[in-house]
């Protein structure tokens, strides 16, 4: 047990801020892309090609929105822009609960 407490304390603690964080929001993805990629199919009758171009094109923005990100925060603070980014990606997930075959119903 002493070796694991050794082992976590040798890392800076906003170290294992980002690591969790980044766990948290990959299992996020990795569990509602696939669901996203079956409602596309199913309800929208989009084809194949569209979905996996949908579905493909998230992590190529991933990495863009890091490199936009990091300058970013390099500009106004980490903080604000990990909220901000927090709070898109809520309305992201958001307006895939609200989506309808293009139209948006407005609750």
């Amino acid at each position: 047990m002493n070796k694991i407490k050794k082992y976590i304390s040798q890392f800076n603690p906003i170290v294992w801020v980002l690591l969790i964080g980044t766990v948290l929001t990959r299992a996020s993805s990795f569990m509602t892309l696939p669901f996203l990629s079956i409602y596309l199919y199913r309800h929208l009758d989009l084809s194949p090609l569209i979905i996996g171009f949908t579905v493909g094109i998230s992590p190529l923005m991933g990495t863009v929105g890091g490199f936009i990100g990091g300058h970013l925060s390099d500009r106004f603070g980490r903080k604000p822009i990990m909220l901000t980014a927090l709070f898109t990606l809520a309305l992201v997930y958001y307006g895939f609960t609200i989506a309808n075959g293009g139209r948006v119903n407005w609750i």
